[in-house]
């Protein structure tokens, strides 16, 4: 019953990011991602500029994922730079929810792609290279 007390006395955050403390001694919020420097000396206003959720409001997730990623087709998972490609089917999905919950955390909505390079398909069409027979994904 005591937390719930002191839950409920302390002020909100200034904004709805995990990056803000508040210091009850000193009546301000510290940000962690400014390396606990002052942000705002009112707990009732909220602060509209905190680097940590500009940041998240503002990453492009596919773009920063496919970037870290080998170039190559070795391994399990590697990116063109326009598609993640993913050995087995059961990894395309995973990583199509991945990109989902991200953007929707965030509130924006991507229509995210999959589909497969098929073989079968890229004998036929005299298209097989690199990318046929990986599960692919992209945002459209």
């Amino acid at each position: 019953m005591d937390i719930l007390i002191r839950n409920m006395d302390m002020p909100s955050m200034c904004c709805e990011c995990p990056c803000c403390e508040y210091d009850m001694e000193y009546n301000k919020y510290y940000c962690l991602a400014l390396k606990n420097e002052p942000l705002i000396n009112n707990e009732d206003t909220r602060l509209d500029n905190c680097p940590l959720e500009t940041n998240l409001n503002e990453r492009d997730w596919f773009n920063e994922i496919a970037s870290n990623l080998r170039d190559y087709s070795d391994g399990e998972v590697w990116s063109n730079g326009d598609e993640i490609l993913c050995r087995t089917e059961s990894i395309a999905r995973g990583i199509e929810d991945l990109l989902f919950q991200l953007y929707s955390a965030q509130g924006e909505m991507v229509t995210i792609c999959s589909g497969y390079y098929d073989p079968i398909d890229d004998k036929e069409h005299s298209t097989e290279d690199r990318h046929t027979g990986w599960w692919y994904v992209y945002i459209d």
